[in-house]
Parts: C-alpha cells; structure tokens; sequence
C-alpha cells in the first residue's frame, strides 16, 4: 500500500503532511504534482485535489480517495495559501468514492 500527496501547491502538501489519518507515516507519503492513476494499486491512498476523472480511476483501481476540501472565499481563490490559512479557510479530509455513472460507449 502506498499513500500519495497530490497537489502542485506547497502549501497543500504542508496541510496534508500535518493532517495525515492516524497510522500514516509522512515520510513513506509520495508527494507528486501530477498523479498517474494507472500505477495505483488495490489499497493505495491518494490524498489531495483530484478531478473527477482521476478520482474515478483511482476508485475503480480500488484505491481510497481522501480530497483536500476547502470552501475558499471568492478572493482566495487562484492564489497560494500556506498551510495555517488552509487551515482558517476551514480545510478537511473527505473520503470520496466516485464512479462514472454512464461511461461512453466503447469504440
């Protein structure tokens, strides 16, 4: 079982480092920008902000999804935000399962 960070911000992978579920080890954590979700395996973690699309792989290959989730403010958006002002901003850890409800034809 690996456990990935996923964000291109550093104030994220901070956040995530400090706000790891019990038993994690933040030292064995792959932080990665950018997940390939073809390498996950049964009983991974990815930990971060994933598009729908990533999360579903990552589901389907039967990793947990835990997102980053965090209800910004209109101004806080596109900007960095440490650690602390994730934090403030009211930041968690959601589990997700996500699914394709239809997927496109084969072809």
């Amino acid at each position: 079982m690996t456990t990935y960070l996923v964000s291109r911000h550093p104030g994220a992978i901070v956040w995530l480092k400090a706000n790891l579920p019990p038993g994690t080890d933040a030292g064995a954590c792959v932080v990665v920008e950018h997940l390939d979700a073809q390498v996950l395996a049964a009983g991974d973690v990815v930990m971060g902000v994933l598009p729908l699309a990533w999360a579903a792989t990552a589901c389907a290959r039967g990793a947990r999804v835990l997102s980053l989730d965090v209800r910004l403010a209109a101004g806080q958006r596109g900007q960095e935000l440490d650690a602390d002002e994730l934090t403030r901003a009211g930041a968690r850890l959601v589990a997700y399962d996500v699914r394709v409800a239809d997927p496109p034809p084969a072809g």
